[in-house]
């Protein structure tokens, strides 16, 4: 993600981090995506400026999940923000003019609001109160499902932790799933070589067609 690399690590933990390039030795000084440590630098530090964001600024209704911020906020309670010269929730211009102060860079195209927003890939809906996985992404998943118990026997262990990380993801509009992957966390219990193999059983094709059934 764009926004773990926003962070500087210390000089200690650079040299850990030459690259070379057409030859020559470049130190990447910034936290490295996808490094073991790298998504808990950033929640760490988003922690932290969440927290002065509802307990200084009095930011209320705030959430943050990773590196996307959202929330709550009356529709004629607006804010002119003049750096993007226009009208903005009230909550959401002092999110911004906190980020300003801190130098932490946001960008026009990604401060969006409205009644119905995408919100870490769910659709959430503010008059209905409601929230939807959109169509595409529940066809995605229900595939992806369907070819990690018919494709083949083994997977490596990565590739179980991905399936396991996207319908953990589809958990927040359907909790009631959370038993289907009982035995799947069993199973990779106590690995951690991201290339070694891992195989299928029955318990775990049963709880993920159970899962695949009440997706559909």
């Amino acid at each position: 993600m764009e926004a773990y690399r926003l962070l500087p690590v210390h000089p200690y933990w650079q040299i850990k981090q030459v690259n070379c390039i057409a030859g020559s030795l470049h130190v990447d000084r910034n936290n490295a995506f996808r490094g073991r440590a790298s998504g808990c630098n950033w929640i760490a530090f988003m922690a932290l400026v969440s927290w002065i964001a509802k307990k200084i600024r009095k930011i209320e209704l705030l959430c943050t999940y990773a590196d996307d911020s959202f929330g709550l906020d009356l529709a004629d309670n607006l804010t002119f923000y003049p750096p993007y010269c226009k009208f903005m929730p009230s909550n959401q211009v002092k999110l911004l003019q906190l980020w300003d102060e801190i130098n932490l860079p946001h960008k026009e195209s990604k401060q969006v609001f409205g009644l119905m927003l995408a919100i870490i890939g769910i659709e959430v809906d503010a008059i209905a109160l409601s929230m939807a996985m959109p169509p595409d992404s529940l066809v995605e998943l229900t595939t992806a499902i369907h070819d990690f118990i018919t494709t083949k026997c083994k997977f490596m262990l990565h590739e179980w932790q991905r399936l396991a990380g996207w319908i953990n993801w589809s958990l927040n509009i359907f909790p009631l799933l959370r038993p289907a992957l009982n035995n799947f966390y069993a199973k990779i219990s106590g690995k951690s070589a991201p290339n070694e193999y891992v195989r299928i059983n029955n318990d775990v094709c049963a709880d993920l067609q159970w899962a695949v059934a009440h997706l559909e």
